[in-house]
C-alpha cells in the first residue's frame, strides 16, 4: 500500500475525478446537461434526453474514478505478488543449498561405489564398524557372519581407502594391535548412505 495515499473524503474524490481528462469531462458535462434538462428544455422528450445524458455523464465519471483506483490496486497487488514470488524462489534456493550434503560429491561417489560392491553381509559389517569403531583386525564383528566373509568384505572396504588400519604401538616400539577404523572424511557419507540420515 502506498504510504502517501490519503484517506477517502470529498476532496480526494474530487482530486481523483480531476486527475483523468475523460473523468473530468464527464463530471463537468453532467452539470450543464442537468441544467438544460431542468431549466431550458420544454418538450418532455428533450427533458428526458438531457436528463439521461446528465445521468450517463455522472455515472461515467464515477465509473472512471472507480476503474482507475481499481487498476492502481491491481497493479500494486501484481507488484507485491511478483516481489513475494521472487522472495519465495530465493528462500527455496537457500533451502536447496542447506539440504546439500556437507561433504564433497566425489566422496559420495566413492562411498556409493564401495557400497554397491559389498554384499548384504558387507554392508552390515560396515554399519557395525561405523557405530562401534575401532574394531581389532581379525576379531569377528558379528557372530552370524563367517570370518572368511568378513575378511573378504573388509578387504574391499580397506582397498577402497574408506576403511583404514589404525595401529597402536607400545612405548618400546612393539605393535600392540591393529584396528579397523572408518577414514574420517567418509564417516558422514557412510552415515547418510547406510543409515539414510539426511
Amino acid at each position: 500500500m502506498d504510504k502517501n495515499a490519503s484517506h477517502p473524503n470529498p476532496f480526494t474524490y474530487l482530486a481523483a475525478l480531476w486527475s483523468d481528462w475523460l473523468t473530468r469531462m464527464c463530471g463537468a458535462l453532467s452539470v450543464p446537461f442537468t441544467a438544460i434538462a431542468v431549466l431550458w428544455a420544454n418538450a418532455p422528450s428533450a427533458k428526458l434526453l438531457w436528463g439521461c445524458l446528465a445521468i450517463l455523464a455522472f455515472v461515467m465519471a464515477g465509473y472512471r474514478v472507480w476503474s482507475n483506483e481499481r487498476n492502481e490496486r491491481t497493479n500494486e497487488v501484481g507488484d507485491l505478488r511478483r516481489k513475494l514470488n521472487g522472495e519465495i524462489e530465493g528462500l527455496k534456493s537457500q533451502v536447496t543449498l542447506l539440504k546439500r550434503k556437507p561433504y564433497d560429491e566425489e566422496l559420495g561417489r566413492q562411498a556409493a561405489g564401495l557400497i554397491a560392491r559389498l554384499s548384504p553381509e558387507g554392508k552390515l559389517l560396515l554399519r557395525h564398524l561405523l557405530t562401534n569403531e575401532p574394531i581389532e583386525v581379525g576379531r569377528r564383528f558379528r557372530n552370524e557372519i563367517a570370518q572368511d566373509i568378513q575378511d573378504a568384505q573388509m578387504s574391499l572396504a580397506y582397498g577402497s581407502g574408506i576403511v583404514r588400519h589404525n595401529q597402536l604401538w607400545a612405548g618400546n616400539g612393539h605393535l600392540l594391535r591393529t584396528d579397523y577404523v572408518v577414514n574420517p572424511p567418509f564417516r558422514r557419507v557412510l552415515q547418510d548412505l547406510l543409515f539414510g540420515t539426511d
